[in-house]
């Protein structure tokens, strides 16, 4: 007996009764109860593709088509980004450096503005929106080429010639995010610390020597390792793994392969900032940072 027999068996005494006693035209409620089951199942079979996914992962050294597939994307992940990633990082490095200006002024401690500046940029506001900027564009470009690669039957034709799709497919592309990610974010934040001095150098007179030398006097290994390593690398695995799960089990036309997208793009955001939490409480519990 199917779950929907079961649960049909079991909703039926609470079926509404119309004014002649027949049953009301309704939802079977087994339906209702594999809709309320589905995002479970969804999670445990991304919980699945991530782990075949990372397993996969070791054998691009021995596999040259593999290393291939990496390298280019690698340059597309990576090297493509650049532009956007100085872009976002030198702007958000002029927004953070007006406000943290305005608040330092006021209390009279300018002194400290290439400190605080760092602190944002390397800890939050560097790998964070890096991740979100750069991540959404990587995001978009591996489902939508999975999505299309899934729904032209491609990924069929890997099947039938007895090659794994996730190791195939999914593998060079997790890996290539796990790796373009924190050198995206430490350009970002190189970015940021150039539009922060801007705002020193014009706003407060503060000599770019100054600037530099107490800016990276606070870059010692408990804010680099956190914060431009394990984090953006868990970015770039998160955006890999989701990419290539939804893309590779698109089905439908290219209705789908949009709707995919769009659902990998929203789901790395939100899961970007989730994971972003995560870490930074993990390594506040386990290796505070040193008081200033």
């Amino acid at each position: 007996m199917s779950v929907a027999d079961l649960a049909d068996r079991f909703f039926h005494p609470f079926r509404r009764k119309g004014v002649r006693g027949a049953a009301l035209p309704q939802t079977h409620a087994g339906e209702v109860l594999l809709r309320l089951l589905a995002p479970f199942g969804a999670l445990g079979d991304f919980v699945l593709f991530s782990l075949r996914t990372i397993i996969a992962i070791p054998a691009i050294v021995v596999y040259p088509t593999r290393r291939r597939e990496m390298i280019m994307h690698l340059d597309a992940l990576g090297v493509g980004a650049l532009p956007i990633t100085h872009i976002t990082g030198f702007i958000s490095g002029l927004l953070l450096g007006l406000q943290t200006r305005v608040s330092l002024r006021q209390f009279g401690l300018t002194s400290l503005f290439s400190q605080m500046l760092t602190l944002a940029l390397v800890r939050e506001v560097g790998p964070t929106f890096v991740a979100l900027v750069a991540g959404s564009r990587a995001a978009s470009g591996i489902t939508s080429e999975l999505a299309t690669m899934s729904v032209t039957q491609q990924v069929d034709a890997l099947r039938a010639l007895r090659r794994d799709p996730v190791s195939a497919l999914a593998a060079p592309r997790v890996a290539a995010s796990a790796i373009a990610m924190p050198v995206l974010g430490i350009v970002g934040v190189l970015a940021g610390l150039f539009g922060g001095m801007l705002i020193g150098y014009y706003a407060l007179e503060q000599p770019p020597r100054f600037f530099f030398t107490q800016a990276f006097h606070m870059l010692g290994v408990r804010e680099v390792i956190p914060n431009l390593v394990v984090k953006p690398a868990a970015f770039g695995l998160l955006i890999g793994l989701v990419s290539s799960w939804l893309g590779l089990r698109t089905t439908g036309g290219t209705r789908a392969v949009g709707a995919s997208t769009v659902q990998a793009v929203v789901t790395v955001t939100v899961g970007v900032l989730m994971v972003d939490y995560a870490i930074g409480e993990f390594f506040r519990k386990i290796w505070p940072p040193p008081p200033w």
